[in-house]
């Protein structure tokens, strides 16, 4: 039993995050966590009978305690997720669920990478966020490719480039994967070289990944300025520190792979103002600190994905 979500419903629900009292937390994505088990348990049918009896099972299923359990499927039946009535669960369809959030239905999922049968999970959601991560890399995978296919120029460029490096000139033209990954790889040897093509690569950018910050920023149900005025303390911090925080659950619960590329270093002092380094005084080098970098402890499906990468060609 694989629950999956929409790529869209991941989105919507990871930005649900709310100030409760103190902290910033997430109610929402535990219920469509929930949702999502429930339609994965229910079926074709999209219907659960005699749902009370079998409480302790369907709960179990649901990774969460029963109270917790009749207190998300009480949420859902007031957002519309669900009908309910004393001995059945009727399920509302994907499609249904879209159009009351105004949400566009692609028919495109993530499915669960990895399910623990009878192994207790505290807050197993986390993979709606990992949801989140897979397209907002697709995402930007698509723009990367448009801004090389629109710019003619530029492409030639890296091509000859990728060229002289020894890369694949055909597996560039017919594999975008191949031709991101020999980009990436040109941007870090650019970086501590300091040749001219680091200019054009800084304007494609070929790096996929975000910072804990800017995921923080997605997930954040509100825009934080970076310095709040009350307080004064720096906001992005704190949205940094909860980013990095999920990061950590998602490797803990064995469905995601983090690989940290660390930092790359050059003696390179002059550089582009679009490219964001920082000085070592005691070295007198520049380096830039890479973004970690996210994948589903299974390979996705690239038919999933909500934005499939054009030809490169």
């Amino acid at each position: 039993m694989q629950p999956k979500i929409t790529y869209q419903l991941a989105a919507w629900a990871t930005q649900q995050r709310f100030k409760n009292t103190v902290y910033n937390t997430n109610a929402v994505i535990g219920a469509v966590d929930t949702f999502s088990r429930l339609k994965a348990f229910a079926g074709v049918t999209s219907c659960i009978k005699t749902w009370r009896k079998r409480k302790a099972e369907i709960a179990q299923v649901c990774k969460v305690s029963q109270s917790t359990l009749f207190r998300r499927i009480n949420w859902l039946q007031q957002q519309g997720f669900i009908n309910k009535d004393y001995s059945t669960l009727t399920l509302k369809s994907w499609h249904n669920v879209h159009e009351q959030l105004q949400l566009p239905y692609t028919k495109q999922f993530f499915t669960h990478p990895l399910i623990k049968e009878n192994e207790k999970e505290k807050q197993p959601f986390y993979w709606i966020y990992l949801a989140e991560i897979v397209d907002n890399k697709s995402r930007q995978d698509y723009m990367i490719i448009k801004k090389l296919n629109k710019n003619h120029n530029v492409k030639a460029d890296l091509l000859a480039a990728l060229q002289q490096q020894g890369a694949d000139m055909q597996q560039c033209s017919n594999n975008p994967a191949y031709l991101l990954n020999q980009l990436q790889a040109l941007y870090i040897q650019s970086f501590v070289v300091g040749t001219e093509i680091h200019d054009l690569l800084i304007a494609i950018r070929p790096d996929n990944n975000r910072s804990c910050v800017g995921m923080g920023k997605a997930w954040q149900s509100e825009t934080k300025s970076r310095l709040n005025r009350t307080t004064g303390k720096n906001e992005y911090d704190r949205l940094a520190m909860q980013a990095s925080y999920i990061k950590k659950k998602m490797k803990q619960q064995g469905i995601a792979i983090i690989q940290r590329p660390g930092t790359i270093e050059s003696e390179i002092r002059g550089r582009n103002k679009e490219c964001h380094v920082m000085y070592n005084k005691h070295n007198k080098t520049t380096f830039q600190a890479l973004c970690d970098d996210i994948a589903p402890i299974q390979t996705v499906n690239p038919a999933n994905l909500q934005f499939p990468i054009p030809n490169a060609a």
